[in-house]
């Protein structure tokens, strides 16, 4: 079984200083294809990235940057 990214979704978020980050959020794509479906496809787990850097959804709107720990906050609240 062979995955990949699939790029979802791209919005903004605040740290508490007002500095703004654009957030990017991509889902895993599993192949899966067997002989009944060569096509066949699972979506896999959802990851977050800014500048470069892993990002975590905390759930409502909030967003931690694991390489500072920054917490940012957006009116988007993911799609998970």
């Amino acid at each position: 079984m062979e995955s990949d990214w699939e790029y979802k979704h791209t919005f903004t978020a605040l740290y508490e200083d007002g500095r703004e980050y654009t957030l990017h959020e991509y889902r895993e794509v599993i192949d899966i294809a067997n002989k009944n479906d060569p096509n066949a496809k699972l979506e896999g787990r959802w990851d977050y990235r800014t500048d470069g850097l892993s990002v975590d959804n905390l759930g409502n709107g909030k967003y931690k940057i694991v390489e500072t720990g920054k917490i940012l906050t957006s009116d988007y609240h993911g799609t998970h």
